[in-house]
């Protein structure tokens, strides 16, 4: 991850602070967090009406993609990889969230993927208080090319078109149907209820794109009056499996190195593809995705990590700069090196100094950008977004924050001790997330000078 000078944001005195608690400070601390875990942050539904809702869920998932299948038989989904929070045990609050990577069986099995390095470019940004644009060098990406079976030529995602025989085989064309298709398999299910014991779901609301995935709205209407209803939504991501991870992938691609990573992304060996919406050069490509890998790298993590990502959730979950796929990885980058896997505090505090050094200043020299790295392809970063110092600073100053909040909760003797604690929370919480609200770092950014790019078998 990228480096920065920890002094300049006396970090080392924080790390002072934390290891000069007492015992007694740090089990104070320690109680907080989890009694904050128990009681604000765990579900508050029975345990039979949250399987119900699991149920139901997968239920109009999987009437949905028999449904697309039907309407096209391009968009048949041969395999469901569930995926996000619900999938790796670290929701928090509510099961209202839930998210999945389709993959269409036309598309995937025996294509032969070619990896691409962008070799750089140059990006540029207005930023609200300049009126000249200022341009900056980008790093390099890795993105793929894929060729289908008895298809001549190896095709992005632009050509996609031709291969369902729609419009002129561009990726805007092929954007506009897809956007069609998805809508109208949702019309064709609106009108569906699925009945568990303890209530009934349905479909609701109206669907809607963003980036790579496509959001449909459900609502779950419990039988029993003092369950409120819940407003569920669920994410489909379309994407391409491929099997045999070793046709773009070295143990060198695995960030830091990891033993256990390498050992698990070999065993899983497989990978998806996904369309980049976005990418350095003029040609639309494929973008790579480990998620079936981190997944179950997540579901093997200790109860005292998974309750680290719940609490790392908690504080960040307005946040649009930091997001829970960021927390996520640090969490795992973290848990290679963990030796105190009971003490969610400890965890809690390191998690914070990863984050704390991540975030690089903008420079006009050599860019910047969250410098989180993609675990199992890790020239790829998880953030591509320029931000400005001093937004780069009010974060870190954030995270600094947060750990002052969790030390002086520790040398908090009161009786009520717990609700003085989660109020300052809430209110540290509440007032970084109307400062994100204001987002001042960009109103305009545009790719030039694309540059050169290799093959890279």
């Amino acid at each position: 991850m990228a480096g920065y000078s920890s002094s300049s944001y006396n970090l080392t005195s924080y790390e002072e602070l934390f290891f000069n608690m007492t015992i007694e400070e740090k089990a104070r601390t320690a109680a907080f967090l989890n009694h904050l875990l128990n009681e604000k942050l765990e579900f508050k539904r029975c345990q039979d009406e949250v399987e119900d809702i699991k149920q139901s869920t997968q239920e109009c998932l999987e009437l949905f993609c028999s449904t697309l299948g039907k309407l096209n038989p391009a968009f048949k989904v041969g395999r469901v990889f569930p995926v996000g929070s619900m999938a790796e045990g670290t929701r928090i609050v509510e099961p209202s969230e839930f998210d999945f990577i389709v993959a269409l069986k036309e598309w995937s099995g025996n294509v032969d993927v070619k990896r691409i390095t962008h070799a750089g470019g140059w990006i540029r940004k207005r930023f609200k208080h300049e009126e000249a644009l200022q341009t900056f060098p980008v790093v390099k990406q890795e993105h793929a090319l894929i060729k289908f079976p008895n298809k001549e030529g190896y095709k992005g995602n632009s050509d996609i078109c031709a291969f369902l025989d729609k419009a002129n085989g561009s990726f805007w064309d092929y954007k506009h149907y897809e956007k069609k298709i998805f809508t109208n398999a949702f019309e064709a299910c609106k009108e569906v209820r699925i009945e568990k014991s303890s209530g009934i779901m349905m479909f609701n609301g109206s669907p809607d794109f963003h980036g790579p995935v496509y959001s449909v709205e459900i609502m779950w209407k419990p039988k029993n009056d003092h369950s409120p209803s819940l407003k569920v939504d669920v994410d489909i991501a379309p994407a391409i499996f491929v099997e045999d991870v070793r046709k773009v992938f070295s143990e060198k691609d695995v960030y830091g190195l990891s033993e256990r990573n390498t050992k698990k992304i070999l065993e899983v060996n497989s990978f998806l593809l996904m369309p980049a919406r976005k990418c350095f050069e003029s040609m639309m490509h494929y973008q790579f995705a480990f998620t079936n890998t981190e997944v179950e790298l997540i579901q093997q993590l200790s109860e005292t990590h998974k309750n680290c990502i719940k609490l790392l959730k908690f504080f960040f979950r307005d946040h649009t700069v930091i997001s829970s796929f960021i927390l996520k990885t640090c969490v795992l980058i973290h848990s290679g090196n963990c030796d105190s896997k009971d003490s969610e505090y400890e965890c809690l505090f390191d998690v914070l100094k990863v984050l704390v050094r991540g975030l690089p200043i903008l420079d006009k020299k050599v860019g910047g950008r969250l410098g989180f790295c993609n675990l199992f392809m890790d020239s790829n970063l998880i953030q591509q977004r320029l931000y400005e110092p001093v937004e780069v600073n009010r974060i870190r100053q954030y995270m600094l924050d947060i750990m002052t909040t969790l030390i002086e909760i520790g040398k908090h003797t009161s009786p009520n001790s717990f609700n003085v604690g989660y109020a300052r929370c809430k209110s540290l919480t509440r007032a970084e997330s109307k400062q994100d609200e204001k987002q001042p770092y960009t109103t305009e950014d545009s790719i030039i000078d694309a540059g050169m790019y290799k093959l890279r078998m």
